[in-house]
């Protein structure tokens, strides 16, 4: 009994000291995770890194043209009893930029419901949205982001820190303070502060600030002007 012990435990220190996987179909290929091939080949989502990894990220990233879409989108989900990340999108339609409208959705919360690729992906229940609206400065098609990459586009977006939030934001003078100041990076940004909390809840990007002041400026009153909060009960 002794030597069977013994066999056993050398066949496990030679699998580890030479990285073996004793699972016979060789899925398992990171520790406990499984790779997770939801998205056919070749197909990105804009984030090639994020897409069918084997790291127990289950992520998937949904496009859709226009706020038409976008609020379809979130009431076929809520029909469905989805919830959303609290969040902050603009829904800027003109010729400063163009905007298109990003959701994510996580399977680390076990009510999200499986799909295949394929389906409509917002006809069914997922937990924490997150919905995410992106400036284009560039001429691109849904179809080019979904097998690219979104790093190889002028892009811009809004980040939102609103978790200590039980209503939505008021964006006006009296209880937001609206400014450009540095991130951490030292590069532009334009940030909205809570001047009662005291406590940052937007960061704007620059929206070429550097190079274009006067146009920057135009694209943050349009953010501005166009903000819808999600994730709020009322």
């Amino acid at each position: 009994m002794k030597r069977f012990v013994a066999i056993i435990l050398f066949i496990f220190l030679v699998c580890s000291l030479f990285g073996c996987n004793i699972n016979p179909d060789n899925s398992d290929i990171n520790g406990n995770h499984t790779r997770w091939d939801f998205y056919p080949e070749g197909y990105t989502a804009g984030f090639p890194y994020l897409v069918n990894q084997s790291n127990g990220s289950r992520l998937e990233f949904w496009w859709v043209e226009t706020y038409e879409e976008c609020i379809a989108a979130i009431e076929l989900l809520e029909e469905n009893g989805s919830s959303f990340a609290k969040t902050a999108i603009f829904t800027y339609d003109g010729d400063l930029f163009d905007t298109k409208y990003l959701f994510k959705i996580s399977h680390n919360n076990k009510h999200t419901e499986e799909i295949s690729f394929g389906d409509n992906p917002f006809d069914r229940r997922a937990m924490d949205v997150e919905v995410a609206s992106i400036a284009f400065f560039d001429e691109v098609t849904i179809d080019e982001i979904n097998h690219g990459d979104l790093e190889n586009y002028e892009v811009y977006e809004v980040n939102s820190y609103l978790n200590n939030y039980s209503h939505k934001p008021v964006i006006d003078d009296e209880h937001m303070k609206c400014e450009w100041g540095k991130n951490s990076s030292g590069k532009d940004e334009y940030y909205v502060r809570d001047l009662i909390q005291n406590e940052k809840i937007l960061m704007i990007s620059s929206f070429g600030y550097n190079d274009d002041p006067n146009k920057a400026n135009e694209c943050i009153i349009a953010v501005l002007n166009s903000l819808c909060f999600l994730g709020f009960n009322s």
